[in-house]
């Protein structure tokens, strides 16, 4: 299981290496970036289901214009994020009670206007550990 998905993060990973190379050309310009880090006992000591994670992003554009298109396909967000997800409690986790397991997600966004509305429409490639 761990080699499949050790596979599938390698050849997500190499993907979007591509896609910027592969933006240049068609003159496609980063327009934005964002990272976001969280702890789920940081705050107040105590941990919960989605224990921690980490989520980074990219946002490509046509023209390197950072307005919003009127058509989906101009302006493209990948995103790669990790956490982690604990038992209910993990002190003393009863025996019924869900592992720990990890999850990694890869997406691919769009982001666009439309009619006055703001839309975000994508998928995401989500594995998830033991």
């Amino acid at each position: 299981m761990f080699r499949k998905l050790l596979g599938a993060v390698v050849l997500l990973s190499s993907f979007a290496a591509a896609v910027p190379a592969m933006a240049e050309g068609l003159s496609w310009q980063r327009v934005g970036h964002g990272r976001i880090f969280n702890n789920d006992a940081l705050g107040d000591n105590l941990d919960r289901w989605q224990t921690g994670g980490m989520a980074a992003s990219w946002v490509f554009a046509r023209g390197g214009e950072h307005a919003l298109p009127a058509a989906p396909g101009q302006m493209v967000e990948l995103r790669f994020s990790g956490r982690a997800i604990a038992p209910a409690n993990i002190v003393a986790p009863a025996g019924a009670d869900r592992l720990y397991a990890g999850i990694l997600s890869l997406g691919a966004h769009t982001h666009y206007r439309m009619r006055g509305w703001d839309v975000a429409l994508g998928l995401d490639l989500v594995a998830t550990g033991p």
